[in-house]
This record gives structure tokens, C-alpha cells and sequence, in this order.
């Protein structure tokens, strides 16, 4: 199992290079300087401009000072010994990464970071994906449930557990579909996730799901907090 879904991880990244094919000699690559899959990429074929976007490795567009506030999250950006203040719409670190490529973007074809930043504060996400909703008792629902992928899990835990401070946290898994017979190896990988971040309680819907929870259970989570259901 292990080894099918290294030759997928291989043959994502292979597909991922061939874009490189497809841009003009003079194209720019805006790139994730923290994303360990783009750093296998062999990019001495490109004779083109790279930017590079990032929190924790050096970037032309980088990011500190990260923090949640009003339903966004709000940063500092770092570009060419200048820095500025940004806000973007939306809960998770993964959206301030998305914020830095935009910016990126943007700034290749010559709009202004200022600009740029000024528009991001009228995104909106998109229904389903980390949407923010009012609970019973004064809970907060997040909901994460449109095509979960172990990436969007794996954010979804961390927002669930950056905003549950001093809170009782639930985390309700489903299965992912889009990974088929090579998954198994990444529900484990979010059960230790799970138990990592210190969810309270795990509620698991179906049989692959499962393994997010009794991998859970064996990475530290009290058994009596997890609950396995067949459907919804």
C-alpha cells in the first residue's frame, strides 16, 4: 500500500512538471518555497523568472507575524526590504499562503501591492470549505466537507484546534474519495494528526474513516473519546 501511493506521490509530481513545458522562455513560476513536493521538481530546465512565495524558508514574498482575527487571518508581509500589513478572509494558515501567491501574481503583472492587498479583504471562501458557522449553545460549526483531501484535513485539524483554545473540540471524519485503494497510509496519518493536536472528541463515519479514529487511540487519544458510526 505504502508503495502504490508512492508511485502516485511520484506521478503527481511528474505531472506537476510537465507545466513546465507549456511556459515561454521568458514566463514566470510562482512557487511555494515550503512545499517540500515543488522542491523535487527539477527546475534547471526553465530558463524563465521564479518567485517564490513562503512562511518558514526564504521567499520574495514572505510572511510573519500570522495571527486570526475577525474571521480571516492577518499578517505581515516582507517583499524587497518593505513590509506591509495584510488581512485576508478566511481561517487557516493555508490562507495566508494562498494570500502570498495571489500577491505574487498580482505584482508580476504589475498591479501594486497595496492594490492587491486592499482587494483581498473583499474575498469571500468558498461554501463548504473551512465556512465558519453558528452552533447550538454558542458553538462554532466549521465546516470543511466539500471534496476533503488529506491536505484540507490536515488544515482543518489545525484551524479546529487554533481556535478551540480553552473550548471542547469535535472532529467528525468522513472518507476521502479521490484517494481510492492507495488512502489507507493517509487515514493514519490524520488519526496521528488528530491525537497530535488534542481533539476531544472524534466522531468517524464508515469504515475507512475508522482508521483516522483507532489510529488516534493508538497515538495517545482516550479510547472513551472516539465514536465510530457505519453512515451519517
Amino acid at each position: 500500500m505504502t508503495r502504490q501511493l508512492s508511485k502516485w506521490l511520484e506521478n503527481y509530481i511528474n505531472a506537476k512538471a510537465e507545466l513546465l513545458e507549456g511556459l515561454a522562455t521568458d514566463g514566470t513560476l510562482i512557487l511555494n518555497s515550503d512545499d517540500n513536493i515543488i522542491n523535487k521538481i527539477d527546475l534547471s530546465p526553465f530558463k524563465g523568472s521564479i518567485i517564490y512565495f513562503g512562511i518558514k524558508n526564504r521567499a520574495h514574498f514572505s510572511a510573519t507575524d500570522i495571527e486570526y482575527e475577525n474571521e480571516g487571518m492577518k499578517f505581515t508581509l516582507h517583499n524587497q526590504n518593505k513590509s506591509y500589513s495584510v488581512y485576508v478572509p478566511g481561517y487557516g494558515e493555508h490562507n495566508v499562503y494562498n494570500a502570498l501567491a495571489a500577491i505574487a501574481a498580482t505584482h508580476s503583472i504589475g498591479i501594486g501591492i497595496n492594490e492587491s492587498i486592499n482587494w483581498l479583504t473583499s474575498f469571500k471562501p468558498v461554501r463548504q470549505h473551512m465556512q465558519c458557522r453558528p452552533g447550538i449553545n454558542g458553538c462554532t460549526i466549521i465546516d470543511d466537507t466539500w471534496n476533503c483531501t488529506p491536505l484540507s484535513m490536515e488544515s482543518a485539524i489545525q484551524v479546529l484546534k487554533d481556535l478551540g483554545k480553552s473550548k471542547t473540540t469535535i472532529a467528525v471524519f468522513g472518507y476521502m474519495p479521490r484517494l481510492g485503494a492507495a488512502g489507507n497510509p493517509e487515514y493514519y496519518r490524520i488519526g496521528e494528526k488528530v491525537a497530535e493536536a488534542g481533539i476531544d472528541l472524534v466522531l468517524t463515519i464508515g469504515d475507512e474513516a475508522a482508521i483516522i479514529g483507532q489510529q488516534a487511540i493508538k497515538t495517545g487519544l482516550n479510547k472513551n473519546r472516539a465514536f465510530f458510526c457505519d453512515s451519517v
